[in-house]
């Protein structure tokens, strides 16, 4: 059912010849191209892929401001507003000075697959839960959880990655190795589980619950989902467990 790759990253995977994944890396021309092949070798009803409306926008239109994000952000607590921005703006940072010397910009993989599908006149899917959903999770965390916050933040800061071309392509030929994105998840589970819940888990459960959907209503159709690759295997093992379960897929 399930083709074991040499790595979770640009590999195509499947379920039944039917339901098809992708793990990428927002950084990597890799995935890019991937990406692009694979739509187009490919005959789809849908390609689902990891954005929800307003990171769907401001990927694409990086220039403008979106009222929807800016309303929503004001209704939070300005004095808890920092802790979850911040987590978010930090992990923008480094791809955007890792992407900067790459000559990329990060998320061109799903630019390349929206263009793809618009090309082929294929139906696309934004299948990840709402950025300010997530924004507002983050913004309820207990005190215990909050720590687990400002120490992550504070491990990104100081422990900055060396943008030297070198450097850079020597870290994503790591992401190729078997089992190196599993161990790093693994790890950030173990040293924080909250905000694993929250940044992985619980966004992961909303993305099977579209998938699911979408194959209930169409149990015929064919689909590419696209997702970075530190979701893709539980999303793999939840879709394939929650299928099994439902006949009529």
């Amino acid at each position: 059912m399930d083709e074991k790759p040499n790595s979770e990253l640009n590999t195509l995977r499947n379920l039944n010849n039917q339901i098809y994944f992708i793990g990428t890396l927002h950084i990597a021309i890799d995935s890019v191209t991937f990406v692009r092949k694979t739509i187009e070798s490919l005959e789809l009803d849908c390609v689902m892929i990891e954005l929800d409306e307003i990171r769907y926008q401001n990927l694409l239109h990086p220039e403008e401001k979106h009222q929807e994000k800016e309303s929503k952000i004001d209704k939070i607590d300005n004095n808890d507003i920092e802790g979850p921005d911040l987590i978010f703006k930090t992990l923008h940072k480094i791809q955007q000075e890792i992407g900067k010397s790459l000559g990329l910009i990060p998320g061109m993989e799903m630019i390349s697959a929206i263009n793809a599908v618009r090309q082929h006149n294929i139906p696309i899917k934004l299948i990840d839960q709402p950025i300010m959903v997530t924004f507002q999770r983050l913004n309820e965390l207990n005190d215990s959880a909050k720590k687990e916050q400002d120490e992550f933040i504070n491990l990104l800061k100081e422990n900055p990655i060396d943008t030297k071309d070198s450097e850079i392509y020597d870290l994503i030929e790591q992401f190729k190795n078997p089992g190196f994105i599993k161990r790093l998840i693994e790890e950030f589970r173990e040293s924080y589980p909250n905000l694993n819940k929250i940044l992985i888990e619980e966004r992961n459960d909303y993305m099977v619950n579209q998938v699911l959907d979408y194959m209930l209503k169409n149990p015929s159709h064919r689909i590419l989902i696209i997702v970075g690759a530190g979701h893709l295997e539980e999303l793999m093992r939840l879709t394939k467990e929650n299928l099994s379960k439902n006949k009529s897929i």
